[in-house]
């Protein structure tokens, strides 16, 4: 599973032994659909359950028009989660804005492969966004780089579209998110008030977590932002944020020790963590 997606890319994997070749940005059907070829599917009957909580706010709203972004291709990416989709393209606009002036800085100070690599990075992003222009313009800055064409004339020109692109982009992710955020969208979205934290839930969850964390299990995920829903606006939120910043990372293991620490301060017994 690779953000390398060229044919040779594919080649070269399959020339070392790899019995197949998955292309991100990662469409879920597609992925499945080639696991399939190569293992036995198994029903894991303790982290069933976690499929029938609750949506979030977000997974209910709809999404608006953002220029640039094809936000039905950038939610296939996602499994059609919006929460999580919402939470990309925050991150995006966050760390990727000043990708093009990054690239700039590189190309001026002859470090190729610097800026070859900040490159693939924004094409990969813009890619499971949805952004397809942006991507394509990534794409060709990457390919012009990595044949040393990086002080051609031409280059330059790229990068200059590359940077009117992404402008527009982050432009759009940052009005749809303030408009997200704003009182009258609030106001016209469903909210469940929660006073009180459900106890016997919230052990449930922990267990189901504990499970998938152990089992380095995907699943975890989508258990962790289930939790995140029914501890909102309580003290424990932080100790989701870091929960969910070791699985950005896929440390499993060390999420798992944090669900641990956490449970025992809860008085949550987990089974089969020995």
């Amino acid at each position: 599973m690779t953000a390398n997606a060229m044919d040779q890319d594919r080649e070269a994997c399959l020339a070392v032994g790899m019995q197949a070749h998955i292309a991100k940005p990662i469409r879920v059907e597609e992925m499945f659909a080639t696991l399939v070829q190569w293992i036995r599917p198994t029903v894991r009957s303790d982290l069933a359950d976690h499929q029938q909580l609750p949506s979030t706010q977000d997974e209910a709203a709809e999404l608006p028009e953002m220029a640039g972004i094809n936000s039905h291709l950038g939610l296939q990416h996602v499994d059609h989660r919006r929460s999580l989709y919402w939470e990309l393209l925050a991150k995006f606009n966050q760390r990727q804005s000043q990708a093009a002036a990054a690239i700039r800085t590189a190309l001026e100070q002859q470090e190729w492969d610097t800026a070859e690599r900040l490159s693939h990075t924004l094409k990969g992003l813009a890619a499971t966004l949805g952004a397809e222009q942006l991507q394509r313009l990534a794409k060709q800055l990457e390919q012009a780089l990595h044949r040393d064409d990086a002080v051609a004339a031409g280059c330059t020109d790229l990068l200059e579209q590359l940077a009117s692109e992404l402008r527009r982009v982050c432009g759009s992710i940052e009005q749809a998110l303030a408009a997200r955020d704003t009182p009258d969208i609030a106001a016209n979205t469903p909210v469940t008030v929660q006073p009180e934290i459900d106890s016997s839930q919230l052990a449930t969850l922990f267990q189901q977590t504990a499970t998938a964390l152990l089992h380095c299990d995907s699943t975890a995920e989508s258990l962790c932002a289930s939790i995140a829903d029914l501890v909102h606006q309580t003290p424990r939120q932080q100790k989701v944020a870091e929960l969910q910043q070791q699985l950005a990372v896929y440390d499993f293991d060390a999420a798992l020790a944090l669900l641990q620490a956490w449970a025992q301060q809860e008085g949550i017994v987990l089974d089969g963590m020995e």
